[in-house]
């Protein structure tokens, strides 16, 4: 009798948000989408702008893709010491921007500020992390953003542009700061309606550093 095919996973890892920071993120958005009714943006442009729910708001630091699920403990493995040697750190909501542009915006989102460094050293020990378990390093430079919309392809060039203009012109969510002390290895299920995200693990930063080298 053969074996049944091992299960796999949809999986990436990611930093969480606190909930002020979804909820600022939130009203951003309904900002945005206000902003561009009045801006005069057609009803089918406007429907095929996909907004983020608030439950599928998170900072990427690298999309796994396909995972056989009996996988999963030696990822947690991994990355638990690769990150242990890392101390906690805090970013900022940072201002708006688009891919590939916010002439042609296809993702709008938040930048992302603060302490940038340590952010980067973070998703490089994921990357080190996953390597050696047949997950490739992206060639891209790393982006971190926080994705507000997707921008469907029904949406013609002239009301892609009203968007961009939209977006130029609003006002960015307030800079607040939140604390990164951990990293989520996240599954991601696709639906008719949209993904469905569940957290697999979490891996906190910070387990290898000395309480005397976290600064203040």
């Amino acid at each position: 009798m053969a074996e049944a095919p091992e299960s796999t996973l949809r999986t990436f890892v990611a930093i969480g948000l606190p909930e002020e920071i979804i909820a600022v993120l939130t009203e951003t958005q309904q900002r945005l989408q206000r902003a561009a009714e009045r801006r005069g943006l057609l009803p089918r442009a406007l429907s095929a702008i996909r907004w983020v729910a608030p439950e599928g708001m998170h900072l990427t630091l690298k999309f796994l893709g396909a995972t056989p699920a009996s996988q999963v403990p030696l990822i947690v493995e991994r990355l638990q010491a690769e990150l242990a040697p890392l101390a906690p750190f805090t970013l900022r909501l940072g201002g708006f921007h688009a891919f590939p542009s916010l002439h042609v915006p296809r993702v709008l989102f938040v930048e992302v500020d603060g302490d940038r460094a340590a952010l980067f050293s973070c998703q490089a020990a994921v990357e080190a992390a996953l390597r050696p378990l047949g997950y490739p390093s992206e060639e891209r430079p790393y982006v971190p953003h926080l994705t507000l919309a997707r921008v469907g392809e029904r949406v013609g060039l002239v009301d892609k542009r009203l968007l961009g203009e939209v977006v130029s012109r609003a006002k960015p969510p307030p800079a607040l700061p939140f604390a990164v002390e951990s990293v989520h290895l996240m599954q991601s299920e696709l639906h008719p309606t949209g993904a469905r995200y569940t957290r697999l693990a979490t891996v906190p930063l910070g387990r290898g550093v000395r309480q005397t080298d976290v600064q203040d």
